[in-house]
């Protein structure tokens, strides 16, 4: 359903709402594996708002305070490769 939304994130203000709402419904330092997932999902929303609306710095912030989930490791280190920065994959 979040997703849907998102073809009102070119208004600010419907943007700004949507992030709210999403933020609201992740779920901090939980040991449940469905909750994990789910929240990583919203994570993922959140960060294509960021990518899509948000500065490059935004984004790759973004990114390092959620490398607890695979997805976003994922990212980090395609970025990585894309620029051939080796030492940094490896790190």
């Amino acid at each position: 359903m979040l997703s849907i939304c998102f073809a009102f994130s070119d208004d600010e203000k419907c943007r700004e709402q949507l992030k709210n709402k999403m933020e609201s419904m992740i779920e901090e330092d939980t040991n449940d594996l469905y909750l994990q997932y789910g929240n990583e999902k919203l994570l993922q929303l959140l960060f294509q708002l960021i990518e899509g609306y948000g500065t490059e710095a935004e984004a790759e912030q973004f990114i390092h305070e959620h490398l607890q989930y695979s997805s976003f490791r994922e990212k980090l280190l395609n970025k990585y490769l894309q620029f051939k920065n080796y030492g940094k994959i490896i790190e």
